[in-house]
């Protein structure tokens, strides 16, 4: 868990431009409106029911706000994002059958010992610095060579 919100914009990806930016929303009071309403499909759903199952359940995340369909671009972020794959939010034409599909899975990982103390520190996000004094030149031509 990371007490962040999904979060996008018809704002262009850093590296696929055709794409909107995804990214982890927190409210620090930022004055741009927070747009982190997602619509789940579930794309092999065996009838018309709210159930979907862990692992067998393929689903599609839908932005609410732009109708752009959430999926990884493939490409590599900068060594600002670490070299992790981009996500994006796609908007795709009407009758585009590609497979945008995502599983759900979690895994959680705690160092406590003790039953309740491991259930309290998993549901307590915890917080990676990996601040990194990168300066604007820097991110500047990363973006633009």
């Amino acid at each position: 868990m990371t007490s962040r919100l999904l979060n996008s914009h018809d704002v262009a990806a850093p590296m696929n431009p055709h794409a909107q930016e995804v990214s982890g929303y927190i409210d620090f009071n930022v004055s741009m409106a927070a747009q982190n309403l997602w619509r789940v499909d579930i794309s092999n759903r065996e009838a018309e029911s709210e159930v979907w199952k862990t692992i067998l359940s393929e689903v599609r995340l839908v932005h609410v706000n732009t109708s752009a369909v959430l999926k990884l671009s493939g490409v590599p972020l900068p060594d600002w994002g670490f070299r992790q794959l981009e996500v994006v939010a796609e908007k795709l034409p009407k009758g585009h059958s590609s497979s945008l599909s995502w599983t759900v899975e979690e895994h959680r990982y705690g160092t406590s010992q003790g039953r309740k103390e491991r259930e309290a520190e998993l549901h307590s996000p915890t917080h990676i610095n990996v601040d990194r004094k990168i300066s604007f030149w820097s991110k500047f031509m990363e973006l633009q060579v």
